[in-house]
């Protein structure tokens, strides 16, 4: 996101920073749920993810966790667009899509294990998706309509 930016622009700002640690949350969010629902069979293999260090109770806690940094940072962006009048308040749109990790965070809140678990895949997939449009339509219309 951040050497997209830079090539497109020659310039990084922390609107670029906060939407690149935003995308890269989610990211990482997908392969911490995917490790999760491995923990066993790695466990009995000797394999030593990040997943099987932390434990399960952790690993869930890093999962929420990562998720909620996904979100947090359009509201970071919105508060920046009401210290500076260049970022339009509705830059913190990708906030609302929160809405659509409800179900997947629920699940891993609620100890799901196996297939469930292949579920809060797609719906973790789903909300990073609807982050990614909500705050790409954010950033072309700032562009757009300023």
């Amino acid at each position: 996101v951040i050497g997209t930016t830079f090539a497109q622009s020659e310039q990084i700002s922390i609107v670029t920073v906060a939407y690149a640690i935003g995308a890269g949350a989610f990211a990482c969010a997908l392969l911490v749920v995917n490790n999760l629902r491995d923990i066993p069979s790695d466990s009995q293999v000797g394999k030593k993810t990040l997943a099987v260090r932390l434990g399960d109770s952790k690993t869930r806690m890093l999962y929420v966790a990562l998720v909620w940094l996904g979100f947090t940072t359009n509201v970071v962006v919105g508060f920046l667009a009401l210290t500076k009048s260049e970022l339009p308040i509705w830059s913190v749109a990708g906030a609302i899509s929160a809405v659509a990790a409800h179900v997947p965070g629920r699940a891993v809140i609620n100890n799901a294990t196996g297939k469930d678990l292949i579920e809060v895949l797609v719906g973790t997939g789903r909300a990073q998706m609807v982050w990614a449009v909500v705050t790409s339509a954010a950033i072309v219309s700032q562009k757009l309509f300023g």
